[in-house]
């Protein structure tokens, strides 16, 4: 839950910043609470194309269990029926800055949007200070789309969205006990069990060109640890909102015993936005080398196998690919 510390506006704002707040309503009621992430009920903004204006907001904090934000700053022009909307804030410890712009004066709304977070803190996110992680991370976005709504919006997206995280560690006994949550059923069978407290990720990355409302790459998304490569492709599809991404990790160097590495294996995250499903691909273990002697997975359990990776990949995940 939200907790709204302080907030001001600047002064005979009047209507306007009602108009403000009112915009913010309509697009925050787009977002059901049924299993599709995205809604496909209308949004019709063209009542704003008659403003003429600009409004502002600033939020001294907002405090969630999630990730925290101070120093928020929201502006708003309105200029018969393009709005550009700023957004400026420490997020998690890093700086957000933001832009948008609407066109409302169709039925269809048009957006364009670029977004640049540097230097947030891995720390500070929730659900990623469960795996007791640390680290920095920057994320760019720049994404447009048109629809008369959300999911329609969604689907027709192009753009790119790419972060990269420098080098960071991941607590293995935190690990061991958030397997039944997402990060920790995925991160759990790639970096595998090992005997060391700690995991130092030397470099992460994710890259996602989306066209019409499909993000697919080869090189989605890449890591590398001392002794492992990690590999990540598929696509995620905004107008179904289905996920089919295979992560795969490979060993790095010369042969390494379980005793360094424990046992890695590769996972595949399917479902939607809205449940994504993480399960380990016994096809795609034995494809990397990896000989399964026995194995159980049911929410986050460990693979058991014979020995780990008998072929290294060449290149640096953390390099995004010339042909991408």
């Amino acid at each position: 839950m939200f907790s709204l510390l302080s907030a001001s506006r600047q002064p005979n704002t009047g209507s306007r910043f009602s108009t403000l707040v009112a915009l913010l309503a309509a697009i925050s009621n787009v977002f059901s609470a049924e299993p599709q992430l995205l809604s496909d009920e209308p949004l019709d903004l063209r009542f704003l194309s008659k403003i003429l204006g600009e409004s502002s907001l600033t939020i001294g904090s907002i405090q969630s269990s999630s990730i925290d934000a101070q120093d928020i700053a929201l502006t708003a022009k309105f200029d018969q029926g393009t709005i550009v909307v700023g957004l400026s804030a420490k997020l998690a410890d890093g700086d957000l800055d933001s832009d948008a712009t609407f066109n409302v004066r169709e039925p269809a709304l048009a957006l364009e949007s670029k977004a640049r977070v540097r230097a947030l803190t891995l720390s500070s996110i929730g659900p990623v200070r469960k795996i007791g992680a640390a680290g920095v991370t920057d994320i760019t976005l720049n994404l447009a789309g048109n629809g008369d709504s959300l999911g329609a919006l969604a689907a027709s997206t192009n753009g790119l969205i790419e972060a990269t995280v420098g080098e960071m560690t991941i607590d293995s006994a935190a690990l061991k006990l958030v397997d039944a949550d997402l990060l920790g059923q995925l991160l759990g069978p790639l970096l595998g069990t090992k005997k060391s407290d700690k995991t130092l990720v030397e470099c992460a990355r994710l890259y996602l060109p989306i066209v019409d409302g499909r993000g697919k790459a080869d090189a989605l998304l890449g890591a590398q640890t001392k002794h492992l490569k990690i590999f990540g492709s598929g696509e995620i599809n905004l107008d179904s909102e289905e996920i089919d991404i295979q992560i795969e990790p490979h060993q790095r160097g010369t042969s390494v015993g379980l005793d360094v590495i424990g046992v890695a294996a590769m996972v595949r995250v399917g479902g939607t936005l809205a449940n994504p499903k993480p399960t380990v691909d016994g096809l795609g273990v034995a494809k990397t080398g990896i000989k399964v002697a026995a194995g159980i997975l049911t929410a986050g359990a460990s693979i058991v196998a014979e020995q780990v990776f008998e072929r290294v990949t060449d290149g640096n995940p953390c390099e995004i690919p010339a042909a991408q």
